[in-house]
C-alpha cells in the first residue's frame, strides 16, 4: 500500500472518531469510513492504531472492542489535515 493512500485511511478512520463523543465498535467505523473492501480487514488497521497510540481501546460485555481517538490521534488528524491541504 502506498504511503497516501496508508495516510488516506489513517485520516478518514481518526476523523470520523474525532466526529463521535463516544467509543465506537469497528462495524460502525467502517460504516462511515465507506470502505472498498470488507469492513472486518479494518480490526487490524485499526488495533494497529492502538498500539501507536493514535486511538484508544475498551472491551466491553460480548468480547466486542470500541475505540475513540486519543489526544494523540487529534494532533495526528490536524497535522494530516494540514499536509494535504498544503498540498492543494
Amino acid at each position: 500500500m502506498s504511503k497516501p493512500k496508508y495516510n488516506r485511511l489513517k485520516k478518514h478512520v481518526l476523523r470520523v472518531l474525532a466526529e463521535e463523543e463516544h467509543w465506537s465498535p469497528v462495524p460502525a467505523i467502517a460504516r462511515k469510513v465507506h470502505l472498498p473492501y470488507a469492513a472486518r480487514s479494518l480490526y487490524p488497521y485499526v488495533r494497529r492504531l492502538a498500539e501507536y497510540g493514535l486511538v484508544e481501546a475498551a472491551g466491553a460485555p460480548g468480547r466486542r472492542v470500541y475505540y475513540r481517538i486519543t489526544e494523540r490521534g487529534k494532533k495526528r488528524l490536524e497535522f494530516l489535515t494540514k499536509a494535504e491541504q498544503a498540498k492543494d
